[in-house]
């Protein structure tokens, strides 16, 4: 079977330096996935509802 992509040499994207780069650390990476998931605000993925509480106790929900 012929693949139609090009191989990973041709291929763009962050390099794992520039990744570490633009993210030295959780909480950068955390607020950066954020903006981009919800902008300014969070909301409800489901009802969108914008009565989110952020800065949750549970470290891997900072969101309910």
């Amino acid at each position: 079977m012929a693949k139609s992509a090009p191989g990973k040499h041709y291929r763009k994207g962050l390099t794992l330096t520039a990744l570490f780069d633009k993210f030295p650390d959780d909480k950068t990476a955390e607020a950066w996935f954020a903006a981009q998931r919800w902008g300014d605000r969070p909301t409800c993925p489901h009802c969108g509802h914008d009565d989110v509480q952020t800065g949750a106790a549970h470290k891997t929900m900072p969101y309910r």
